[in-house]
């Protein structure tokens, strides 16, 4: 069985689009599909997009850092959809849960994209109401150009076929942008995707300082917080949960030896954007515990996987939400703005939209 993510076979030819093409001729910016984005399950900071699974609306959860799209079992059973294991493809998350099943969605769709016949694995875990239906995850995103404008709550995606680099269409005072790399990212030719294996990577990942320490950070929209693992906590910063000023957070999976805790670190820093005080949640290192086969790992739901292709830390909602992010995979460079910043006005040009799907 080979599961097809969202952005594999029948959504290649309807919901994505080919490779950028930067050439002397290039056009402006082509907006493709635009959603509201919607507030997150319990009131936090993270957000959700509205889809819609075989004519029934559902809320995704917005994750960046997710590296497959899937839908979680208590959606799947309200649907009345089958639910098949074996999958060639694990999703493992925080609490060491493993899931090789997946379902096949007859329609799925997003904004005004639409696809047929798709295989959607299920989220790890059990099927318990998590105020989401599912999450929505880079595999879909990686090959459009993605705009996530939080102080407005929309999300809209664009053709990556434009001028490199003119892609901000909005008036701002204060623009950084900094560049991102994605482990081997995925460049096969739409319509002809083999089997997924662990070398695919849509986590977008730069350079951050955190107190003087430099760490390749994941951006990461599903999580409400920062975070940081606790093997790297403590081997860099010496930072345990017992250590002074550590606030317990609980624990996780009901598991006493567990412990979430929480620090503050004097200033975290990436591209020129600081933050004082980040208040950073140290989680334990649990990823693949459960998990009778952690070999064929490939994607995820959380911040690092066992596989190798995670990260020491990640930037959540919490630093994430009073930014204006411009995410422009084809050029592999996050561009980014205060969150306040005011709708296009003025001379700013606004993103013509592309031809109907």
């Amino acid at each position: 069985m080979n599961v097809k993510s969202l952005a594999a076979a029948a959504l290649c030819s309807i919901l994505m689009g080919g490779a950028p093409a930067w050439a002397a001729d290039c056009g402006p910016l082509k907006l493709v599909a635009t959603m509201d984005l919607l507030p997150g399950p319990g009131g936090g900071p993270r957000v959700m997009v509205p889809v819609v699974v075989n004519n029934v609306p559902q809320k995704m959860l917005l994750s960046t850092a997710g590296g497959l799209s899937t839908l979680n079992a208590e959606a799947a059973k309200n649907l009345n959809l089958h639910v098949l294991h074996g999958s060639n493809v694990r999703l493992l998350d925080t609490a060491g849960n493993a899931s090789d099943a997946y379902v096949t969605l007859d329609t799925f769709t997003l904004g005004r994209l639409t696809a047929e016949h798709l295989e959607m694995l299920i989220t790890p875990g059990a099927a318990a109401d998590r105020g989401f239906d599912g999450v929505l995850a880079g595999d879909l995103m990686a090959r459009y150009d993605v705009e996530l404008d939080f102080a407005a709550h929309k999300m809209n995606f664009f053709s990556p076929d434009h001028c490199e680099g003119k892609v901000l269409y909005w008036p701002a005072s204060t623009i950084a942008v900094v560049p991102f790399t994605m482990t081997h990212p995925d460049n096969t030719p739409m319509g002809q995707r083999p089997n997924f294996s662990p070398l695919r990577d849509s986590h977008i990942r730069v350079p951050v300082t955190l107190d003087g320490k430099t760490f390749q950070a994941v951006i990461n929209t599903g999580s409400p917080n920062s975070t940081m693992s606790a093997k790297v906590a403590e081997r860099i910063f010496n930072l345990t949960a017992d250590s002074p000023g550590s606030v317990p957070l609980g624990v996780v999976d009901n598991n006493p030896k567990n412990r979430r805790f929480g620090h503050v670190f004097q200033k975290l820093t990436f591209e020129g954007i600081d933050v004082a005080n980040a208040h950073v949640v140290v989680i334990p290192d649990l990823i693949g515990t459960k998990d009778p086969n952690n070999t064929i790992t490939t994607g995820s739901l959380v911040q690092h996987i066992d596989d190798g292709l995670g990260s020491e830390v990640s930037i959540g909602m919490d630093v994430l939400r009073h930014l204006h992010l411009y995410i422009a995979y084809g050029e592999h460079k996050l561009y980014i703005t205060p969150a306040d910043s005011p709708a296009a006005a003025g001379g700013a040009t606004s993103p013509t939209p592309a031809a109907a799907q």
